[in-house]
C-alpha cells in the first residue's frame, strides 16, 4: 500500500470515547490494515483533551442526548449550520488536543492519519497546517456530515452512502469522496448461522426474536420496550451496554419473563445478530 509519501507502514487513528461506535470503527479499519502489514495505533480525542476537558465533554454530550429537543437544536442550528458556537467549540477542543497529539505523532511518525471522530478531523488538519508530512483521511459512518467533519486539507472522505458524500460536499464542493461498505470487526465475518446461534442461546428455531440495543451508553427505555415485546410473545436479546442500572432492570425483568435474555456491555454482537428476526 502506498501514499504520496511512499509505502504505507504506519497509520494513526483518531477516535473518540463518546459511546463505543467510533472506537469500533477504528478497530475494524486498523484490523484491515494490520492484515496488510500496516502498523496501527488508535488514540482517543477525549483523552488527548486532558482529564478535565474530556470528562466535561462527555458529561455535556450525555446531558444533550438526554433531552432530545436540546440536542436537536444544537445539532441543526450549530453543527449542521456551521454556527459560530460550534466553530468555537471545535477550535477549543483542537487547541486542547493538539499539544498531546503532536507528542504521539512525533513518537509514532505515521504517514496516514485517519479520523473516525469529528474533532479528530480538525486536529489532523492542524497537523498538516503545521507541516507534518501526513495524508489525512476521514472515515465516517454517520448518515450526514456536520461541519466538524469537513476541512479542506483532508485528502479523502470515506462515507457509507452517496447521501453522506453529498453532505460532505455541502461544505466543500471539491472534496474527494469515496463510498465504501461500513467496516466491521473480523468476528462479524465468522458469525454463527442463525440456527447455531439460536441453539446456543436457547431460542426456538421458529420463534420471532429481536435484538434490542442502543449503543454503549444504553440510552432510552430499553427495559420497557423489552417488556412490551416479550408480552407479545417475542424473544428479546436486550443489551444494556455500559448502563449498569439498565442492566439490573433487564436482569430483574428476565427473572419473571423468560423470553428476555439480558446482556450488559458485551463483545458478542456478532453472535447476537444472527438469531434476530429484527434488530
Amino acid at each position: 500500500m502506498t501514499t504520496t509519501q511512499g509505502t504505507l507502514t504506519r497509520t494513526l487513528f483518531i477516535s473518540g470515547s463518546l459511546g463505543k461506535g467510533h472506537d469500533v470503527l477504528a478497530e475494524a479499519c486498523a484490523a484491515a490494515l494490520a492484515a496488510r502489514g500496516v502498523e496501527c495505533e488508535i488514540v482517543d480525542a477525549m483523552r488527548l483533551m486532558g482529564k478535565g476537558a474530556g470528562a466535561a465533554g462527555d458529561w455535556v454530550f450525555r446531558r444533550l442526548l438526554s433531552v432530545d429537543p436540546v440536542y436537536d437544536a444544537f445539532h441543526f442550528s450549530q453543527l449542521r449550520a456551521d454556527g459560530r458556537l460550534a466553530r468555537l467549540l471545535d477550535k477549543l477542543a483542537v487547541d486542547r488536543m493538539f499539544p498531546h497529539l503532536k507528542v504521539v505523532v512525533d513518537r509514532f511518525q505515521p504517514q496516514l492519519v485517519v479520523s473516525v471522530f469529528a474533532t479528530g478531523a480538525g486536529a489532523a488538519a492542524r497537523l498538516k497546517g503545521a507541516g507534518y508530512p501526513i495524508a489525512s483521511v476521514v472515515a465516517m459512518t454517520d448518515s450526514f456530515a456536520h461541519r466538524f467533519w469537513v476541512h479542506e486539507s483532508t485528502d479523502l472522505f470515506l462515507v457509507t452512502s452517496a447521501a453522506a458524500g453529498e453532505s460532505v460536499r455541502r461544505y466543500w464542493p471539491e472534496a474527494r469522496v469515496e463510498v465504501i461498505t461500513a467496516p466491521v470487526r473480523p468476528e462479524f465475518y465468522a458469525a454463527p448461522t442463525r440456527n447455531a446461534a439460536r441453539d446456543h442461546l436457547g431460542i426456538p428455531s421458529d420463534a420471532t426474536c429481536v435484538l434490542l440495543m442502543s449503543g454503549a451508553w444504553g440510552l432510552g427505555p430499553l427495559a420497557a420496550a423489552a417488556a412490551e415485546l416479550a408480552s407479545g410473545g417475542v424473544w428479546v436479546l436486550a443489551v444494556a451496554g455500559a448502563n449498569a442500572p439498565l442492566e439490573r432492570k433487564l436482569r430483574v425483568l428476565a427473572e419473571r419473563t423468560p423470553l428476555v435474555i439480558p446482556f450488559g456491555f458485551t463483545d458478542r454482537v456478532p453472535e447476537l445478530m444472527p438469531p434476530a428476526t429484527w434488530w
